[in-house]
């Protein structure tokens, strides 16, 4: 697991800008929550491509260090698991759906498993 802080700063229109303390990183979100599932999107995201680009991470600020900024709203961290990291690999998985179901989606020229993933990050809430 990795911890970054991240400061949260509202905006006007009521959704928040997230800037990562030790990262040159930075995400947003039109809600709260939909801010912080950015900001572990986002840190993924970062960290996977840094440890495979055999980056050095950074070591992540103390907490107690960190002075808010007089525009921040709040300062948290925001944590990635490594089993998200190890996004790469993919697997195989057989589905059975109806046979009109699957027509129409050909029809359509859908790509099956793009359509797939695309469900279940959305039934997940995860990369939204």
């Amino acid at each position: 697991m990795y911890l970054y802080p991240a400061i949260f700063y509202k905006d006007e229109t009521g959704g928040y800008s997230v800037a990562f303390y030790d990262l040159e990183l930075a995400t947003c979100g039109d809600t709260l929550q939909e801010a912080f599932i950015m900001a572990e999107e986002a840190l993924t995201g970062r960290i996977h491509l840094m440890l495979k680009d055999n980056e050095k991470l950074p070591i992540p600020s103390e907490f107690a260090n960190i002075k808010k900024p007089k525009e921040a709203e709040f300062i948290t961290l925001i944590k990635t698991d490594r089993k998200y990291l190890k996004r790469d690999k993919s697997l195989r998985k057989n589905v059975t759906i109806p046979a009109w179901l699957a027509e129409a989606a050909e029809t359509a020229n859908l790509n099956f498993s793009q359509e797939l993933q695309n469900a279940l990050k959305a039934k997940l809430q995860i990369g939204l």
